[in-house]
């Protein structure tokens, strides 16, 4: 997404986390860990952080989740939906 002028991308870092990166920098990971407790990793500096990071980031990770699964994990908790004969 684009915003004034600055492009942000939210992209899956791992099966729990996703990574937010604003014009190619990486900006913060967040992620639910092994309780489901929602965190966030700063990996931006204090002074390079701005307020629309962590708004972007919590917005996105609230509308989409966070991590990817694999294939495989996706692959079998759809097949517990499937009709049996």
């Amino acid at each position: 997404m684009t915003l004034a002028g600055t492009h942000y991308r939210f992209t899956p870092d791992s099966d729990d986390y996703t990574l937010l990166k604003r014009d190619g920098a990486k900006i913060a990971s967040f992620g639910l860990d092994t309780a489901g407790k929602f965190t966030v990793f700063w990996q931006a500096r204090r002074e390079d952080s701005r307020p629309a990071d962590a708004a972007i980031g919590y917005a996105l990770s609230t509308a989409f989740r966070t991590g990817a699964l694999g294939i495989f994990t996706v692959l079998l908790n759809g097949s517990e939906n499937v009709p049996r004969p």
